[in-house]
């Protein structure tokens, strides 16, 4: 689907810190993808990710095959166009660049991490908790969706 094709927000770490395997899927992928200790899970961002295409996707595992975001339930359930899944992305991707742009950092997945560690911790600054939490209200609504990790 084009829509996963420019987004890949369910395997660059910004839906999901990691991704369940069923039996088997560890091994078969092992090399490929980062493994959670006990090889249980993907950590995420995949690194069979590259760009927003997945170097795997043949062999996938379930959890990937089965997952759709909102945007795209919506989309395939044709209650919402191409343009306008788009257009909701493309703001998810702004605020992501806003969260990292308050860190003074390029990498976006990697400033998301950031900003959510010291959310945790309770050292983030209020500009950049106030950007936190407008993404994270988007992507609530964007992992509303059936098959989730």
């Amino acid at each position: 689907m084009s829509l996963c094709l420019s987004c890949g927000l369910c395997c660059d770490g910004t839906l999901f810190s990691n991704v369940p395997l069923e039996a088997g899927e560890a091994a078969r992928l092992k090399g490929r993808v980062s493994l959670v200790r006990g090889g249980g899970a993907m950590k995420q961002p995949c690194r069979a990710l590259e760009g927003v295409s997945c170097r795997v996707y043949e062999e996938r595992p379930q959890t990937c095959r089965k997952f759709r975001c909102l945007a795209l339930q919506q989309l395939e359930a044709g209650e919402v166009s191409e343009g306008d899944a788009q257009a909701f992305i493309a703001e998810v991707f702004a605020r992501r660049r806003r969260v990292a742009e308050t860190l003074d950092l390029d990498d976006e997945p990697q400033a998301l991490k950031l900003a959510r560690a010291q959310a945790k911790a309770g050292t983030i600054s209020p500009e950049t908790l106030n950007a936190l939490e407008r993404l994270t209200r988007l992507l609530m609504f964007l992992n509303l969706s059936q098959g989730s990790s």
